[in-house]
Protein backbone atom coordinates (compact mmCIF):
# COMPACT_ATOMS: atom_id res chain seq x y z
CA UNK A 1 0.00 0.00 0.00
CA UNK A 2 0.82 3.26 0.18
CA UNK A 3 0.62 3.92 3.30
CA UNK A 4 3.63 2.63 5.44
CA UNK A 5 3.75 1.26 8.78
CA UNK A 6 6.97 0.75 10.81
CA UNK A 7 9.04 0.33 14.04
CA UNK A 8 9.43 3.93 14.42
CA UNK A 9 12.99 5.22 15.32
CA UNK A 10 13.07 8.56 16.48
CA UNK A 11 16.24 10.84 15.67
CA UNK A 12 15.79 11.98 19.14
CA UNK A 13 14.42 11.47 22.49
CA UNK A 14 12.13 13.74 24.62
CA UNK A 15 11.50 17.50 24.34
CA UNK A 16 13.91 19.62 21.43
CA UNK A 17 13.99 23.47 21.83
CA UNK A 18 12.66 24.92 18.63
CA UNK A 19 12.59 28.85 17.83
CA UNK A 20 9.64 30.80 15.70
CA UNK A 21 11.44 31.41 12.65
CA UNK A 22 8.15 32.73 10.81
CA UNK A 23 4.59 33.04 11.16
CA UNK A 24 2.29 33.54 7.85
CA UNK A 25 -1.33 33.68 8.13
CA UNK A 26 -2.43 31.21 5.42
CA UNK A 27 -5.78 32.33 5.24
CA UNK A 28 -8.63 33.97 8.12
CA UNK A 29 -8.54 30.83 10.26
CA UNK A 30 -5.06 29.37 9.04
CA UNK A 31 -1.29 29.94 9.98
CA UNK A 32 2.38 27.94 9.09
CA UNK A 33 4.68 27.98 11.83
CA UNK A 34 8.23 27.84 11.03
CA UNK A 35 10.27 26.19 12.97
CA UNK A 36 14.35 25.89 13.35
CA UNK A 37 16.09 23.97 15.52
CA UNK A 38 17.29 26.28 18.56
CA UNK A 39 20.93 24.66 18.50
CA UNK A 40 21.31 25.64 15.27
CA UNK A 41 21.76 22.04 13.88
CA UNK A 42 20.58 20.25 11.04
CA UNK A 43 17.35 18.31 11.57
CA UNK A 44 16.68 15.14 10.43
CA UNK A 45 14.73 14.19 7.73
CA UNK A 46 10.95 12.76 8.38
CA UNK A 47 8.52 10.42 6.19
CA UNK A 48 6.18 12.99 4.47
CA UNK A 49 2.75 12.22 6.61
CA UNK A 50 4.38 12.64 10.19
CA UNK A 51 3.51 14.90 12.73
CA UNK A 52 5.33 16.99 15.55
CA UNK A 53 4.33 16.85 19.18
CA UNK A 54 4.34 20.04 21.04
CA UNK A 55 4.45 20.84 24.76
CA UNK A 56 3.19 24.28 24.85
CA UNK A 57 3.28 26.23 28.20
CA UNK A 58 0.03 28.32 28.01
CA UNK A 59 -0.96 31.28 29.97
CA UNK A 60 -3.12 30.55 33.05
CA UNK A 61 -2.40 26.85 32.80
CA UNK A 62 -0.16 25.16 35.39
CA UNK A 63 0.50 21.97 33.66
CA UNK A 64 1.54 21.98 29.63
CA UNK A 65 -0.70 20.95 27.19
CA UNK A 66 -0.30 18.26 24.78
CA UNK A 67 -0.78 18.85 20.67
CA UNK A 68 0.20 17.45 17.62
CA UNK A 69 0.30 19.00 14.68
CA UNK A 70 0.88 17.61 10.74
CA UNK A 71 4.12 18.35 8.88
CA UNK A 72 3.06 20.63 5.79
CA UNK A 73 6.42 21.16 3.97
CA UNK A 74 8.82 18.62 1.58
CA UNK A 75 10.70 16.29 4.02
CA UNK A 76 13.82 16.88 2.30
CA UNK A 77 14.45 20.36 3.98
CA UNK A 78 16.80 20.37 6.63
CA UNK A 79 16.67 23.80 7.45
CA UNK A 80 12.99 24.20 9.27
CA UNK A 81 10.09 21.73 10.19
CA UNK A 82 6.52 23.51 9.08
CA UNK A 83 3.33 23.19 10.33
CA UNK A 84 -0.04 24.69 9.21
CA UNK A 85 -2.86 25.00 11.92
CA UNK A 86 -6.61 26.19 11.59
CA UNK A 87 -7.93 28.09 14.50
CA UNK A 88 -10.67 25.54 16.38
CA UNK A 89 -13.79 27.74 17.52
CA UNK A 90 -16.27 27.13 20.02
CA UNK A 91 -19.99 28.13 19.42
CA UNK A 92 -20.76 28.20 22.60
CA UNK A 93 -20.94 32.04 24.33
CA UNK A 94 -17.87 32.93 22.24
CA UNK A 95 -15.56 31.11 25.20
CA UNK A 96 -12.78 29.17 23.61
CA UNK A 97 -13.16 25.46 24.29
CA UNK A 98 -10.41 22.97 25.33
CA UNK A 99 -9.87 21.79 21.85
CA UNK A 100 -9.04 25.23 20.97
CA UNK A 101 -6.71 26.50 23.62
CA UNK A 102 -3.80 25.56 21.61
CA UNK A 103 -4.84 26.42 17.87
CA UNK A 104 -5.91 30.04 19.87
CA UNK A 105 -2.12 29.81 21.32
CA UNK A 106 -0.73 29.13 17.90
CA UNK A 107 -2.55 31.91 16.47
CA UNK A 108 -2.72 35.06 19.05
CA UNK A 109 -0.07 34.32 21.33
CA UNK A 110 2.74 32.93 19.95
CA UNK A 111 5.52 35.59 18.00
CA UNK A 112 8.28 34.77 16.03
CA UNK A 113 11.81 34.51 17.72
CA UNK A 114 9.52 32.33 20.60
CA UNK A 115 10.86 28.81 21.81
CA UNK A 116 8.83 25.98 21.86
CA UNK A 117 8.83 22.18 22.65
CA UNK A 118 9.18 19.48 20.50
CA UNK A 119 8.70 15.95 19.96
CA UNK A 120 10.89 14.53 16.87
CA UNK A 121 8.51 13.85 14.05
CA UNK A 122 6.50 11.03 14.39
CA UNK A 123 3.79 8.68 12.97
CA UNK A 124 3.01 5.93 11.40
CA UNK A 125 0.74 7.44 8.35
CA UNK A 126 3.61 8.63 5.71
CA UNK A 127 3.81 7.91 1.80
CA UNK A 128 6.25 4.98 0.61
CA UNK A 129 9.12 7.17 -1.34
CA UNK A 130 10.51 3.87 -2.80
CA UNK A 131 7.22 3.12 -4.55
CA UNK A 132 6.44 4.17 -8.19
CA UNK A 133 3.27 3.24 -8.03
CA UNK A 134 0.21 5.79 -8.66
CA UNK A 135 -0.97 7.88 -5.77
CA UNK A 136 -4.70 8.88 -4.94
CA UNK A 137 -4.90 11.62 -2.19
CA UNK A 138 -8.33 12.05 -0.62
CA UNK A 139 -8.52 15.59 2.22
CA UNK A 140 -10.92 17.35 3.70
CA UNK A 141 -10.41 21.00 5.35
CA UNK A 142 -6.59 21.23 7.23
CA UNK A 143 -6.66 17.76 6.94
CA UNK A 144 -4.69 18.55 3.73
CA UNK A 145 -1.37 19.56 6.06
CA UNK A 146 0.25 15.91 5.25
CA UNK A 147 -0.92 15.59 1.51
CA UNK A 148 0.55 18.72 1.09
CA UNK A 149 4.08 17.49 2.50
CA UNK A 150 3.86 13.88 0.28
CA UNK A 151 3.17 16.19 -2.62
CA UNK A 152 6.21 18.90 -1.60
CA UNK A 153 8.50 15.77 -1.21
CA UNK A 154 7.66 14.22 -4.51
CA UNK A 155 8.02 16.90 -6.13
CA UNK A 156 11.50 18.51 -4.46
CA UNK A 157 12.77 14.84 -5.24
CA UNK A 158 11.98 14.79 -9.00
CA UNK A 159 9.36 11.82 -8.75
CA UNK A 160 7.79 10.93 -12.29
CA UNK A 161 5.02 9.17 -9.96
CA UNK A 162 1.06 9.61 -11.02
CA UNK A 163 -0.30 11.73 -8.24
CA UNK A 164 -4.43 12.26 -7.65
CA UNK A 165 -5.49 14.45 -4.95
CA UNK A 166 -9.55 14.91 -4.21
CA UNK A 167 -9.74 17.51 -1.77
CA UNK A 168 -13.18 18.56 -0.32
CA UNK A 169 -13.33 22.34 1.15
CA UNK A 170 -16.18 24.24 2.71
CA UNK A 171 -16.33 27.33 0.54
Amino acid sequence: GQVQASKERLPWSGFRKFRVNRKVKESEDTCSIYLMPHDGKTLPRFQPGQYLTFSLHLPDREKPVIRCYSLSDSALLTNYYRVTIKRVKDSRDGEVSSSGLSSSFFHDVLSEGDILDVKAPSGRFFIDLSSHTPVVMIAGGIGITPMISMINTLCDMGSKREVWLFYGVRD
